[in-house]
C-alpha cells in the first residue's frame, strides 16, 4: 500500500468501517502542521468526525526511516515486525497497569497502519518539561509501571518453558537496531560525532580512559544478551503524553526482552538533560528555572522510590508461589537494578548532546555560547557517573550529586 496522504486516508478509514460512509472527516498531518511531534519513521494523522466528533490516530509504518531519508535520501530500510511488536505490546501494558496505553482500534498489517485512541488533549513530556510545564505524581506512576512489566515478564514469577514461551511471543528482530546509537555511535566512543569547541578537551579525555570504554561496552554487552524482561526499549520524554491526571506511554516499537535496568535508565537520562539544560537556558527568571530543576529531581526520586515500593509490594504478595522470591533479596534486586540505571542513564545522557540531528529540543533551545558548556557539564556527569557508580547508594544520594555538578544554585 502506498503511503497514506489527507485524501487518501479519508476513504481508507471510512473502507475499514472505522467511520461511518456520511462521515465528514477532517484530518491533520501532525508532523506539517504540530511543532512538538518527533518520530523518525511514521506517518501519523489525527483524524475527526465533524458530524459526531469522534477521532483517532493513524499511525502509518514507513518501510524506511522517514527522518534520514529526508535528511540524506538513504534507504534506512524498516522492518515491519516493528508494527506487530507495537500492537501487542502496547495491549499487554494496558493489562498491566490501567489507562498507561493507548487503546487500538484496528491493525492492518499489509498496509502497516494503526488506528488508535486520539491523544491530542495530552502533550509529550519533553515538550512540557522543557516549556517548564509539570505534572504532580508522573514520575511515581511511571515507577509503579515499570515495577510491574519487570516483576510480570522475568524470572521471579516465570521459569522454563514459560518464559520462554512468553520471550517468543515478544520476540522482535528491531528490538537490538538502537545498539550502534547508544553504545558505538556516541560522543563518549565516536570523535566523529560533533560537539561544540567547549567540550572537546573534556571528551578527549573521556576517550583515552580505558575504565570508561570497558565500562560502555559491558553496558553494550548487557544489553545486546541480558533478556531479562519485557522492556520498551526507547523510553524517554518523547515517548510519553502526560495531561492532567493522565500519562500514556507511545512507540513501542523497538519492544522485546531486553536488560532488566534500560527503561528506567533511559528515562533518568532524559530528566538529567532537561536538568542541565537549565544552566544554560537564561530566557526564564531563576526562580522558574530552581523550580524546573527541583522538580527533574523530585520526578526522579519519585519514580525509584515507588519501583522499590511496588517491588516490595508485589514480591510480599507473590512470595509462596514463587521459589525464586523465597531465596532472593527484594532489595538486592532492586539495588541491581538502581546500579545498572544510573550507567544506562548517562549513556542515554551524551547520545542526545551531539550538534547535529540527535540534539535534543531541550538543548536546541541554548544559544550557542552557552551550549558547549552544557555539553561539558553533561559529559563530566557521565563520567563521574561510570566510574563512581558504586558510590551511589540510592536516587537521593545520585540527586545530590546532580545538584553539586549542575544545579542553578552551585554555579
Amino acid at each position: 500500500m502506498e503511503p497514506l496522504n489527507r485524501d487518501t486516508i479519508k476513504a481508507y478509514l471510512i473502507q475499514m468501517k472505522i467511520f461511518p460512509e456520511n462521515a465528514l472527516l477532517n484530518v491533520i498531518d501532525l508532523h506539517e502542521e504540530i511543532q512538538n511531534i518527533e518520530g523518525y519513521v511514521n506517518l501519523i494523522f489525527a483524524v475527526r468526525d465533524l458530524n459526531t466528533n469522534c477521532s483517532v490516530v493513524v499511525k502509518q509504518l514507513l518501510p524506511y526511516i522517514r527522518a534520514f531519508k529526508e535528511a540524506d535520501g538513504g534507504d534506512h530500510p524498516v522492518l515491519m515486525e516493528r508494527l506487530r511488536t507495537e500492537i501487542a505490546v502496547l495491549t499487554f501494558m494496558g493489562t498491566l497497569y490501567e489507562d498507561i496505553a493507548p487503546d487500538i482500534y484496528l491493525f492492518d498489517e499489509a498496509a502497516g497502519v494503526i488506528v488508535m485512541e486520539d491523544l491530542m488533549d495530552l502533550e509529550l513530556l519533553r515538550f512540557e518539561l522543557t516549556a517548564g510545564v509539570t505534572y504532580p505524581d508522573v514520575g511515581k506512576k511511571m515507577g509503579i509501571f515499570l515495577a510491574l512489566l519487570f516483576f510480570h515478564t522475568s524470572d521471579l514469577l516465570m521459569t522454563g518453558r514459560k518464559l520462554e514461551g512468553v520471550k517468543h511471543f515478544f520476540y522482535n528482530d528491531e528490538s537490538k537496531r538502537l545498539y550502534d546509537l547508544l553504545f558505538v555511535n556516541n560522543v563518549l566512543l565516536c570523535a566523529e560525532k560533533p560537539l561544540e569547541p567547549e567540550a572537546e578537551e573534556t571528551r578527549q579525555r573521556i576517550l583515552s580512559n580505558e575504565k570508561i570504554r570497558a565500562r560502555v561496552h559491558a553496558l553494550g554487552y548487557k544489553y545486546l544478551n541480558n533478556d531479562e524482561c519485557l522492556i520498551h526499549n526507547d523510553l524517554h520524554s518523547s515517548n510519553i503524553m502526560v495531561g492532567p491526571g493522565k500519562v500514556k506511554i507511545i512507540d513501542t516499537e523497538f519492544s522485546g526482552y531486553g536488560p532488566k535496568a534500560i527503561d528506567i535508565g533511559r528515562l533518568t537520562g532524559s530528566m538529567i538533560i532537561n536538568y542541565v539544560s537549565w544552566l544554560g537556558y537564561k530566557a526564564l527568571p531563576e526562580d522558574k528555572r530552581l523550580a524546573m530543576q527541583a522538580y527533574d529531581l523530585d520526578f526522579m526520586a519519585d519514580m525509584y522510590h515507588s519501583f522499590e515500593c511496588t517491588m516490595e509490594k508485589l514480591w510480599a504478595e507473590n512470595q509462596r508461589v514463587s521459589y525464586r522470591l523465597k531465596v532472593l533479596s527484594c532489595q538486592d534486586v532492586c539495588d541491581s537494578i538502581f546500579q545498572d540505571a544510573l550507567q544506562y542513564a548517562v549513556i542515554s545522557l551524551i547520545t542526545r548532546i551531539s550538534s547535529d540531528m540527535a540534539l535534543t529540543c531541550d538543548l536546541k533551545r541554548i544559544e550557542k555560547r552557552e551550549l558547549g558548556f552544557i555539553q561539558k557539564r553533561s559529559l563530566e556527569i557521565a563520567e563521574y557517573t561510570l566510574l563512581m557508580t558504586d558510590t551511589f547508594h540510592n536516587i537521593d544520594e545520585f540527586n545530590a550529586f546532580l545538584r553539586c555538578c549542575a544545579g542553578i544554585g552551585q554555579q
